[in-house]
Parts: C-alpha cells; sequence; structure tokens
C-alpha cells in the first residue's frame, strides 16, 4: 500500500489534473558559511535569506583532525540556532498549567547556544530522559497535584518546543540541494545528519547507530510521501464533490505540502446546496454572510472544459474565486485544517480546547498506570476519532504549524495580501511559552551564531570541549570490551558526571586517525552491497576497489579491525559478478595476514558455487606465474 501511494505521489507531483491550480513555491535561498575554528574543525552554517537580510538556520561542527582527509572527518556537534535557552519568565510561565500564550522574552545570548545534538553524548540524552520520566511518576507526581501539574506542564512545552524548532531546520535542509549547498559533506552524511535529527526528537532515537540514520532519514520521507499521497487524494475527491476549487501549494518545499480551497463567488447564490463538511472540518459556505468578511478574492480564467488557463487565452471566462481554508498534507490519516477564512481563530480555540483536555488529564494524575477505566474509555475514544481523520497526535500537529510559519516566511509565490492573512492566522496558533514571533526568531539566531563564532574562536571555548571528547573517543579504541563496560557503568553511575579519557600521545593520535578511515571506508562498502545485490552497479569499481585496498592496509596496522574487515571483503567477493574485483579480495584476504581473513579464505574455498570460479583464477594465476618465471629465465640467459 505504501509503495502504491508513493506511486501515486509521484504521478501527481508530474502532471496536476487541468481543472485544478497549482503553485510553484519559491526556495528559500540558502548558502553555507564556513568558519575555521583553529582547532583542527570547521563550523559550516546553513544561512537563509529571507526578508533581504542573512538568517543562520543551522550549524555543524566538523572535526576534520585537521588535515584535507575526508575520510577521517566527523560531525561532533548540531546546533540550531532558533532554540535557545529559555529566559527565567519564559520557564515560570512553561511551569503554568493551561497558560497557552507564547513569550517573548528575550533570553541570555552572552553564552554560545546549547546543540541540540552531541554526538559524544547521545547515550547520555537517553538516560537522562529514562530517569526523568522515572522521577516524575515516583516522585513528582506522588507530591501533590501542584507538583505534578507544574513539573509535567513544564515538560511538555520544553520537549514540543525542541521538537518544533527541530522540525523547522529539516524542512529548511529539505528544501534544497543539500549537496550542491555542502560541498565537503558526501549525500551519505547528509542523510546520516538528517537522520540524526529526526531520531533525536524521540525518547531512545540517540540510541540509533551510525549506519541506520540514513535507514530513518529514508523511511521517514517514504512515510511522508505516502501521507502527502493519501492526504492530496482524499481532499481533492472532496473539494470536487462540494463544489470548490483545489490548489496545491509548495510555500517553499520541492514537493506540494499545502492545499487552499476556494469557492466561486458565482456559486454561492445557487440555493439549497448539500455540503458535506466531513474531512474538511469547515461549515457550508452557501448562503453563508461570513463570505464577505474575509477581504481577498482572484479572478480565474478557464475554458469551456472548466480547466484553468492563461488570462490572454482565446474564448476563456473569468470567475472570481474566494479562499474558504488552508490545509497540511503533512498529517497522518487526513489533512490538517491550518486555516478558516471565515473564523481565522477557530483553529487556535480548538487546539487550546485539546491541550486543555490533555492537560487536565495529566493534572488529575489520569494515566495507564492510575486509572483503567479511563485508559479504556480514552483509547476506545481515541480509536474512533482517528480513524474518521481528526488530529488526535499533538506532535503530528505541532509540526505542520511550526512548518508553515517558516515556509510563509522563505515563499514569495503567494499574494502579498494573502500570504499576510494566512502568515497572521498561523501566528496565533503558537500556545507554547517558549515559542517567538518570527522577527524574534530571526534576530534570536542571528545573536546566538554570532556568540557561537565567539565560542568557537576562543582558546577557553571550542578547544577544550573539543579536545575532551577526543580523549573520550581514544579511550572507546584503547581498552577492551569488559573494560569499556565498566566506564559506561561508571557514567551511568554518576549520571554522566564521570567520563573516562585517555591522554593523547602520537601513538593514540594516530590509532583514532586510522579507525575513522576504516569506519569510513567500512560504511562506504557496507551501503553499497546493501543497495543492490551487485555493488558495480550502484557504484564505480574503482571506487570499491580503493575502499578494498585501503581497508586491506589499514587492518594490518590494526589487527582488531580485522575481523569485520574480513567479513565485508568476503562478502563484496561472494556478491560482486566483476572477476577483477573478485581477484583483488582474495589478494586483499591473503595480504591481511589475520586469523579471521584466513578462515573467509576457507569458507570461499569450501562453497562448492565458487569452487568452479576459484579453481579456473588459481590456473590463471599459475600460467600468470609460469610466463613471469619464463621471460625472466629468457630474459637472465641473454647475452
Amino acid at each position: 500500500m505504501k509503495l502504491a501511494a508513493v506511486f501515486l505521489w509521484m504521478l501527481l507531483s508530474i502532471q496536476v489534473p487541468p481543472a485544478y491550480a497549482q503553485s510553484g513555491g519559491t526556495k528559500a535561498d540558502l548558502h553555507v558559511e564556513r568558519l575555521d575554528t583553529g582547532a583542527g574543525a570547521e563550523l559550516l552554517t546553513l544561512v537563509s535569506i529571507r526578508t533581504g537580510s542573512p538568517e543562520p538556520v543551522i550549524s555543524f561542527l566538523r572535526d576534520t583532525l585537521g588535515d584535507d582527509d575526508p575520510s577521517n572527518d566527523r560531525i561532533r556537534y548540531i546546533w540550531v540556532l532558533t532554540y535557545a535557552r529559555p529566559s527565567f519568565t519564559q520557564r515560570m510561565k512553561a511551569s503554568v498549567p493551561f497558560f497557552y500564550r507564547k513569550s517573548g522574552n528575550a533570553p541570555n545570548t552572552d553564552k554560545p547556544p546549547k546543540p541540540i545534538v552531541d554526538y559524544s553524548a547521545t547515550s547520555r540524552r537517553s538516560l537522562t530522559g529514562v530517569l526523568g520520566k522515572l522521577f516524575q511518576r515516583e516522585f513528582l507526581d506522588s507530591n501533590g497535584m501542584w507538583s505534578r501539574a507544574t513539573t509535567r506542564s513544564y515538560g511538555s512545552n520544553a520537549g514540543e518546543y525542541r521538537n518544533t524548532r527541530i522540525s523547522q531546520s529539516l524542512e529548511a535542509m529539505s528544501s534544497v540541494d543539500l549537496e550542491s549547498i555542502f560541498p565537503g559533506l558526501s549525500a551519505k552524511e547528509l542523510d546520516r545528519i538528517q537522520g540524526r535529527l529526526i531520531v533525536t526528537q524521540r525518547l531512545f532515537g540517540d540510541l540509533t547507530s551510525e549506519p541506520h540514520l540514513s535507514i530513518a532519514k529514508e523511511q521517514h520521507e517514504l512515510r511522508n510521501s505516502a501521507m502527502r499521497a493519501a492526504n492530496w487524494e482524499m481532499l481533492r475527491q472532496k473539494a470536487e464533490e462540494n463544489g470548490l476549487y483545489f490548489q496545491p501549494l509548495r510555500l517553499g518545499s520541492q514537493d506540494p505540502s499545502y492545499v487552499l480551497l476556494w469557492v466561486a463567488r458565482e456559486d454561492l447564490a445557487i440555493p439549497n446546496r448539500a455540503f458535506d463538511k466531513q474531512l474538511l472540518h469547515i461549515p457550508s459556505p452557501w448562503n453563508d454572510e461570513r463570505i464577505a468578511d474575509i477581504g481577498y478574492s482572484e479572478t480565474w480564467h478557464f475554458d469551456d472544459q472548466n480547466r484553468r488557463v492563461d488570462s490572454d487565452s482565446i474564448g476563456s471566462r473569468q470567475v472570481e474565486v474566494i479562499p474558504l481554508a488552508l490545509y497540511s498534507l503533512n498529517h497522518p490519516k487526513a489533512p490538517l485544517l491550518m486555516v478558516d477564512f471565515r473564523d481565522r481563530s477557530k483553529v487556535r480555540r480548538v487546539e487550546v480546547r485539546r491541550r486543555a483536555f490533555e492537560d487536565t488529564a495529566g493534572v488529575l494524575s489520569l494515566g495507564f498506570f492510575s486509572t483503567w477505566t479511563y485508559l479504556g474509555a480514552r483509547n476506545a475514544w481515541t480509536a474512533l476519532r482517528g480513524r474518521w481523520g481528526a488530529p488526535i497526535n499533538r506532535q503530528a500537529r505541532l509540526r505542520p504549524y511550526s512548518n508553515l510559519r517558516y515556509e510563509l516566511s522563505v515563499d514569495n509565490s503567494l499574494d502579498p495580501q494573502l500570504r499576510a492573512i494566512i502568515a497572521e492566522s498561523v501566528e496565533h496558533l503558537s500556545v507554547n511559552p517558549f515559542e517567538r514571533s518570527l522577527a524574534e526568531e530571526s534576530n534570536l539566531a542571528a545573536e546566538q551564531y554570532t556568540a557561537l563564532k565567539v565560542w568557537a574562536l576562543s582558546p577557553n571555548g571550542l578547544a577544550p570541549k573539543l579536545d575532551r571528547d577526543r580523549r573520550a573517543e581514544m579511550a572507546g579504541l584503547t581498552h577492551g570490551k569488559a573494560l569499556r563496560g565498566l566506564f559506561t557503568v561508571a557514567q551511568v553511575a554518576s549520571l554522566g558526571l564521570y567520563r573516562h579519557r585517555e591522554e593523547p600521545t602520537p601513538d593514540r593520535w594516530a590509532q583514532l586517525d586510522r579507525q575513522r578511515r576504516i569506519n569510513y571506508h567500512v560504511a562506504q562498502l557496507r551501503e553499497v552491497l546493501e543497495s543492490s545485490p551487485k555493488p558495480e552497479v550502484v557504484a564505480s569499481i574503482r571506487d570499491i576497489g580503493e575502499s578494498v585496498e585501503l581497508l586491506s592496509e589499514l587492518s594490518k596496522q590494526d589487527p582488531s579491525s580485522g575481523k569485520r574487515v574480513a567479513k565485508l571483503v568476503s562478502r563484496l567477493f561472494r556478491q560482486t559478478a566483476d572477476d577483477g574485483l573478485r581477484h583483488q579480495c582474495l589478494d586483499s584476504l591473503t595480504r591481511m595476514q589475520h586469523e579471521a581473513a584466513d578462515n573467509e579464505l576457507a569458507k570461499l574455498m569450501a562453497d562448492p558455487e565458487l569452487a568452479a570460479w576459484l579453481r579456473s583464477a588459481q590456473q590463471a594465476l599459475r600460467a600468470d606465474s609460469a610466463t613471469e618465471i619464463e621471460v625472466s629465465s629468457n630474459g637472465a640467459g641473454g647475452p
């Protein structure tokens, strides 16, 4: 079903039915700024040009170890520059139950922003989250209603604020071709960065290993594509049934993610027209006096087959259309109503009502472990409402709200008056005290970027922190599994205060560089092998051969990696059909001088399906050797 939905979405993206209008949003003007920190690392920042001034969106710190070899680079930290430490006033407001207004208090930007992702402490965040939930459940919830209500309210607002900022940065990254903007980062690295941002929004997402991040990103995109395809078709059919006009919008995105529904003014006077508001969640426009208060309309032109055409088309007729509602297609089960043009405060009232119901349940401690009757009733109601397309998932509603705010600010495809109406309505949808207006967010991002650059260049800023993280990385390479396990236990017992680090020596620096390069080429080969049964189809034989050659040399210097390298080279030998690559794999396993490589060679020799090829390869090798001996003999016997 998902594949069918994705296929349908591809068809719809290529050709939109001519009876409906389509808006091709203008992409945001994005570029990258590079800053050499002088500590063997560089700061890469994605900058957006909106409202005529540059606005930094997201920054990555790439640890290069001070050289130009990309295979030993590593992303260390990710900063979402619109995400800031909340001020004291914001914290107090966020702790007040049922306080659903955003705050404009400016945080202290003298300090560098806190990274949204710290690759050296991903497990620590998951551990802190689990312990926090246990502490909330066992201690805070049992100390009375006020203790339970304030802490739950603060935790919920803080988590939602973080996730919406991440979602907004992902939306900015998905609107452009990142490979052209970040020439120093490969497509696979960029996929892993986006995958990390996606999974870090979940409780245990930070524990996801690096090889699975690309998969997480791919699955996320497939789900979103299938979701948009299903919502597109449902909304289009419902618009046709009700005699409305359907206009998909991109708003800076690569794919249409929003839909405007319009009504023709000439249709408003038709008496006794039926209107099915199921799925649309708006009242009937027929004979509704509030239509006149919308204050905006457009003139479209249609041919005799009711297809929208240009205004200068011969024989076209004019139709005045009025916007009724804006929907997001990025919502599970059904399209999400974002703006009702007749009642622009409606969506906010509904959101506040839903939040109040959820917060009341939290204040009364109605949950899984406390009230089975409530649990059963709520699950039944949720399942019933969700089946009919009600937006019951809080996080699924917040992401489209946040993304629409950002996309409106970078898009110029809409009429300025219409965009202003939509932006004003969306600006009031925020019910989180940590939120700020778009203008305040823009200023905040610029100030935080300035503070980040000052910290990155300061000798007492980035350099000491980067040195500690590198030494902790060395500890993982120096000690065995048992001792690393003891270090982990000590770290957990101290709530992350203790972390074992090694003293940097030339040998350990060389080992760190070697391990990073091994990990890089192993990841490259593994991804090629998992992409296709025949690796030479998805990657060049030359690149694959270079990785095999480098791995065989590096594993000889680092015996601890011999086992995984040998298994990977053996797997490549089994999958490839290229004789040259197969010969190179055999040569690599022979030169590794490792027990695991000898075992893999023995397994290959014992495989009956490969025996014939191996015998022919050995015969060819003997023939080549005999020819070389004969040539050398003739040369030695000459004058």
